[in-house]
């Protein structure tokens, strides 16, 4: 995962938000303000350093939700 956390989605109508351990959302970002790559459109959090576990949850056009799996955020030595 590095210093970042990305993911990309084909629908310029979604809506994603980065979620912390405790349900917390860290950030939230629109499909349609991310830069096209073709159909898709890449979404990134940035970390911050104080994370443990970061995951997405996506709301599509339809509001339906899916999300990714967490991925734990391991401390720079």
């Amino acid at each position: 995962m590095g210093d970042s956390f990305s993911l990309s989605t084909t629908d310029a109508e979604a809506t994603v938000e980065f979620v912390g351990e405790r349900g917390e959302v860290l950030d939230q970002r629109r499909a349609a303000d991310a830069p096209a790559i073709g159909d898709e459109r890449a979404l990134t959090y940035r970390l911050t350093g104080g994370e443990t576990l970061v995951r997405a949850r996506i709301r599509d056009r339809d509001g339906q939700f899916a999300w990714t799996a967490a991925y734990r955020v391991e401390e720079a030595e």
